[in-house]
């Protein structure tokens, strides 16, 4: 076992029931060819066939255990790194080949720097690529609407980790979010790095970011309100405004669910609901877009979001 001197990065993998994809998320680790690294994977007892793969990797550390959620796995790992410099990377996902050694050197050649992240893939369960979506510069305006923030691409140093004590575990999708609005607003520097990708999202069937987007928005309005309570005046940030854009995409996001459902009725009410809470929508060609779809009967495929590369 190596001294935590010589541990320069710490990656951080909660799972459950991920067998599928385990083995290539593992694999995309090590395939980095770094000897001081620590790759940490905190199962919530999986029941299909994950934790054999686990026992296959001996660099691993792993603990297949009943916990409270993703998030509580997160901190979990958190607890246990060791590395000056920490990424996150889910069970499903993957990181890019040579990716360690631009990240070390980016750290090093900017030590202002706190985390970084950078644009990211979009693959299916076959690891094609079917999708591509930016990141950007950290502006906490946006961030409070829309994570720009592409989670599986950053990387974190140490002290900036063990700042925070992890993220809110009261949430189960967008504790990422969350947790990267709370990093810059604590004074953390983030940098976005263009013209890179250092990971790769996989979306699948089945999974939150699939079928549970309405969650997420419901979820990210009770952290913003926490935001606005907490902030009070420290910010000039709009609350009412960024408020009513949050509800408005809820709605939006339930109009897309009830047209590819072919419930013309109930998506015609989710799209006036949208406009209600968010008088702005009706100056947005975007808006009468999902209108005119709703009108022809037509679907909206969840990965037209992604712009091809």
């Amino acid at each position: 076992m190596e001294s935590a001197q010589q541990i320069k990065i710490s990656i951080i993998t909660p799972s459950y029931n991920c067998a599928a994809f385990i083995k290539e998320t593992i694999e995309s680790v090590l395939v980095q060819g770094e000897k001081s690294l620590e790759h940490i994977v905190m199962d919530g007892g999986s029941i299909d066939g994950t934790v054999e793969i686990l026992k296959s990797y001996p660099h691993l550390t792993w603990v297949s255990e009943k916990d409270r959620g993703q998030s509580h796995a997160l901190n979990k790992g958190f607890s246990l790194a060791r590395g000056e410099i920490i990424g996150w990377l889910n069970a499903d996902d993957t990181y890019e080949p040579g990716t360690f050694a631009k990240v070390f050197s980016i750290f090093e050649q900017n030590p202002q720097i706190d985390f970084i992240g950078t644009d990211i893939h979009i693959i299916d369960e076959q690891s094609n690529h079917i999708g591509f979506s930016k990141g950007k510069e950290f502006n906490l305006q946006e961030m409070l609407r829309v994570n720009t923030v592409k989670q599986p691409t950053v990387f974190m140093r140490k002290a900036m980790v063990k700042k925070l004590v992890g993220v809110d575990e009261s949430l189960h999708y967008v504790m990422d979010h969350e947790y990267w609005v709370r990093a810059y607003t604590e004074g953390f520097c983030f940098k976005y790095i263009p013209s890179e990708v250092f990971a790769n999202f996989r979306l699948v069937r089945g999974t939150k970011s699939f079928e549970s987007a309405p969650k997420f928005h419901l979820e990210w309005e009770k952290a913003v309100q926490g935001f606005s309570t907490n902030w009070a005046n420290a910010t000039n940030i709009n609350f009412n405004v960024v408020m009513k854009d949050i509800k408005s995409q809820y709605h939006i996001t339930m109009t897309v669910i009830h047209m590819n459902n072919k419930n013309r009725m109930k998506a015609i009410y989710e799209w006036c609901s949208a406009v209600w809470v968010n008088p702005s929508l009706s100056h947005k060609k975007s808006t009468y877009y999902y209108l005119i779809l709703i009108i022809a009967g037509k679907e909206r495929n969840i990965l037209s979001k992604y712009r091809k590369k």
